[in-house]
């Protein structure tokens, strides 16, 4: 019976082994250095067909593969100190001589939607990159009601979600979009350049959507401290740079518009720490 009861456990985990699932990684990956001096750099990282990097440094890869906002990069991309393949510089003057690649690898058909896990997995590889998160008190903008009680008149509730509704149509194009109390579409991005110099951000859902859409137009990770819950539509129209006239910048129109606030803290924030990163082998 022991025998018998040893060899059922041996089985079983055979079996188990041989349901894991493959490693989520390219079949065939290309990753050379680029020697051009271009200064541009084009990144097409798509769920599905083949992504193609160009011309861009380590910190441009990572910055794709962990999904971290272009905006943020400097304040939550923590780089090892003397690296020859990423400099520990914190602005991007002090990153302009870092070496470039390019990056081709097609996304197999049975992984569409997984390209950012390949790529993190085709940096460990290729480039032996090693990190790790964790908490740092950095600059952010807590995004707080402006006064207690009293939100903007582009700011109400709502019981439209558009994450919901944009995720739903991906399998069902006939899907009509919502509207707002306008009657007009709501969910995405509304009338984006109504006159030169600015931009109007359209759209439903939790406040941390909200926050999500400002983040390319701030220079500091944006928190929500807003405490409020459930859905809100929003309209915010501002300038896009300091000599628009036809519109407010962003830090006022956030509080005349929406009757929210992006005040300046330093708050605990998740970083990604890079522990170390080599040059690859090219093929």
């Amino acid at each position: 019976m022991m025998r018998v009861a040893v060899a059922t456990v041996v089985f079983a985990t055979g079996i188990l082994h041989a349901q894991e699932p493959p490693p989520v990684a390219f079949e065939v990956a290309s990753v050379k250095r680029n020697t051009s001096g271009d200064s541009r750099t084009l990144v097409q990282v798509p769920s599905a067909g083949t992504v193609n990097i160009t011309n861009a440094n380590v910190r441009t890869l990572i910055r794709e593969a962990y999904e971290i906002d272009a905006t943020v990069e400097l304040y939550v991309l923590v780089p090892p100190p003397a690296n020859p393949v990423m400099s520990a510089g914190r602005t991007n003057a002090d990153i302009t001589g870092d070496p470039r690649f390019d990056v081709q690898a097609p996304i197999p058909d049975d992984r569409a939607g997984q390209q950012r896990a390949m790529l993190r997995a085709l940096l460990a590889e290729r480039f032996k990159l090693r990190v790790h998160r964790e908490q740092r008190d950095i600059p952010v903008y807590a995004l707080i009601v402006a006064r207690s009680g009293q939100l903007g008149p582009q700011l109400r509730s709502s019981t439209v979600d558009c994450t919901a509704f944009l995720a739903d149509r991906t399998s069902n194009r006939s899907l009509r979009p919502p509207l707002g109390a306008d009657g007009r579409p709501v969910c995405g991005v509304g009338d984006p350049f109504t006159t030169p110099g600015s931009m109007s951000l359209r759209s439903a859902g939790e406040i941390k959507s909200l926050a999500r859409m400002m983040q390319a137009f701030v220079d500091r990770p944006i928190q929500d401290n807003s405490g409020l819950k459930g859905s809100f539509e929003w309209n915010l129209t501002f300038g896009t740079s300091p000599n628009a006239t036809n519109a407010p910048m962003i830090f006022t129109a956030v509080q005349e518009q929406l009757g929210l606030k992006l005040e300046a803290r330093t708050a605990p924030y998740e970083v990604l720490v890079i522990d170390s990163v080599e040059m690859p082998s090219e093929n």
